[in-house]
């Protein structure tokens, strides 16, 4: 919930606000069609859209394999999972060191190294690397 009373609506994976009336409870979820949901959020609650699994609240850096995999399923980037099969969060978080302090060595090594050649994918991948918290 958002400090003037707004809700986060999330529309094909793009969210936006709303108001509320004053009369709408603080965790009521309602399903409005099948490519629409709208969730109030609130400090304590994780973000999530339907069907996918909240994001593993533990440190990037304590993150497993798993928790990594489970980190791109839920960013949409299922296809990177071949790509990252070994990695865990301080791995990940040295690619983002990478990307940030040596971008030309990131985008040639996610090239050469990791075999990832679709241009848009990386694009997802590294936006998502970005927001990763520290």
């Amino acid at each position: 919930m958002h400090e003037n009373g707004e809700q986060m609506t999330q529309t094909n994976s793009r969210p936006y606000l709303t108001h509320l009336s004053p009369s709408t409870p603080l965790s009521q979820s309602t399903t409005l069609s099948s490519d629409t949901y709208v969730t109030t959020v609130s400090e304590h609650q994780p973000i999530k859209q339907p069907g996918n699994q909240p994001v593993t609240t533990s440190p990037v850096n304590q993150w497993t394999n798993k928790d990594v995999r489970q980190w791109l399923t839920d960013n949409n980037l299922q296809a990177l999972h071949e790509h990252l099969n070994h990695f865990d969060g301080a791995s990940v978080l040295a690619l983002r060191h990478m990307y940030k302090t040596a971008p030309t060595i990131y985008y040639a090594s996610m090239k050469n190294d990791m075999h990832i050649t679709e241009m848009l994918l990386l694009l997802k991948f590294t936006t998502q690397l970005e927001r990763l918290p520290d």
